[in-house]
């Protein structure tokens, strides 16, 4: 499993980030890549290219920075990990 947590904009060269995750998840068909977007405008279709298809559960979001909000967001992650858990 791996977690990506990203306002989804890119600093640097775009398409490095969704080639490395590509290469990623074909390295390994087990493996898991998860996307959680933050931030007040995160760019969900660049997160969409880098999250495990299908997208839900692999594509999250935080709304808000409050613990809420945080809390669903790792609540959403736990239960998504243990049930692949179970079915491996």
């Amino acid at each position: 499993m791996v977690i990506l947590v990203s306002d989804g904009h890119s600093n640097s060269r775009p398409g490095e980030t969704v080639g490395a995750a590509d290469s990623l998840k074909s390295s390994d068909p087990l493996l898991s890549l998860y996307a959680v977007a933050v931030g007040t405008n995160p760019n969900m279709a660049a997160l969409a290219l880098v999250a495990t298809a299908p997208r839900a559960p692999y594509l999250l979001r935080v709304r808000a920075h409050l613990p809420d909000d945080v809390t669903a967001v790792a609540r959403q992650l736990l239960d998504s990990v243990c049930s692949l858990e179970e079915n491996r």
